[in-house]
């Protein structure tokens, strides 16, 4: 079977022949245009790196929700879709009254981590073993998306408890 040819690896070639172009082939004779073609290749050359240290930078801070997501999603029944970018914009809004779904109350006890997500008029609370206050943010923004696509609370709740193996790896 042939390659597939995704728009990263696209945009990826388009850059370096743009590279190769303004670096090899154009010869500026003036001096203004001698930086004018520094300063493309220098922005092409940022734009290059940047293409591949952001992702990067992102599986690794979301690498939690991630792992979250999959959980959740291999556990149930049916199988779930997913993405984590919504689950990013939730969990930067996750206290804000104003939404249909919010986180209402967290606490840390000595062995179990507790917290309350409202959710359509309705309160769920969740019981799990004692997690860092990231991981307890990062959870209810899972659930809060998962709710958000009519999973039922049972099977959230239900699967809630067995995450200990799962954030540690």
């Amino acid at each position: 079977m042939g390659k597939i040819i995704s728009k990263k690896n696209i945009s990826r070639t388009l850059l370096w022949l743009a590279l190769v172009l303004f670096w090899l082939v154009w010869k500026p004779e003036s001096e203004s245009s001698q930086i004018g073609q520094y300063f493309l290749i220098g922005n092409i050359v940022l734009i290059i790196i940047l293409m591949e240290l952001l992702p990067l930078w992102f599986s690794y801070q979301y690498r939690t929700i991630i792992s979250l997501l999959k959980h959740f999603a291999s556990s149930y029944d049916e199988p779930l879709q997913y993405s984590y970018t919504p689950v990013v914009v939730i969990r930067s809004d996750i206290y804000n009254t104003k939404n249909t779904s919010y986180l209402t109350h967290s606490e840390y006890k000595s062995d179990k981590s507790i917290f309350t997500v409202y959710h359509e008029g309705n309160l769920y609370e969740f019981s799990t073993d004692l997690l860092k206050k990231q991981q307890v943010i990062d959870l209810a923004s899972v659930i809060i998306y998962y709710l958000q696509k009519d999973i039922p609370y049972e099977i959230l709740h239900q699967h809630s408890k067995r995450l200990q193996d799962n954030l540690s790896s």
